[in-house]
């Protein structure tokens, strides 16, 4: 009965989140020793977007959040450039069908390298933090019509040996400007 009692709940918490179980469970498992391996030139960002929505390929940002003591956060930016475009062709299916979508791949800039691993250095020197978080900032090109929303993915991968993993899946943005 346990059993099932877990399962249930994992099974209510990944359905109410835009992030993946699997992501939370990879990411709960980074310390600074891992966070400090990281080739910052090997490091890639992919967002996928919905059409009508396109993004400005101009000052993305990858951000880290930490958190060491109650309070006290950190925020890193790295800027970010554009090295891959994709359009995914609309699809449709039994349940829902998907909207046209595009896909962008970033890598960090050879400015921002330098500054990634002064960043790594000071992740080992200071050890895991309490709390952490990853995420990229980026403007739309045009402003969308109020009541509009568009669906998001946003991936990471840590080197080229290894796959993206999602940070974002299907997080539905509300667009309310007036």
């Amino acid at each position: 009965m346990k059993i099932l009692m877990v399962t249930c709940c994992l099974l209510l918490i990944n359905a109410c989140t835009a992030i993946p179980l699997s992501s939370m469970i990879q990411l709960s498992g980074i310390g600074a020793k891992q966070l400090g391996q990281i080739a910052p030139d090997q490091l890639r960002a992919r967002i996928t977007i919905n059409e009508p929505a396109k993004l400005v390929l101009r000052d993305v940002r990858l951000v880290f959040q930490f958190e060491y003591l109650a309070g006290q956060e950190q925020e890193f930016q790295f800027l970010l450039t554009p090295i891959g475009q994709n359009i995914l062709m609309p699809k449709s299916g039994w349940f829902a069908s998907q909207l046209k979508r595009y896909q962008y791949e970033f890598k960090i800039t050879p400015g921002s390298v330098q500054a990634f691993k002064q960043l790594q250095e000071q992740l080992l020197n200071q050890g895991k933090p309490r709390n952490f978080r990853w995420t990229v900032y980026y403007y739309l090109e045009q402003a969308l019509p109020q009541g509009s929303a568009i669906d998001l993915d946003l991936a990471i991968k840590f080197s080229q040996q290894q796959d993206f993993l999602m940070i974002l899946k299907g997080a539905s943005i509300d667009i309310d400007t007036p």
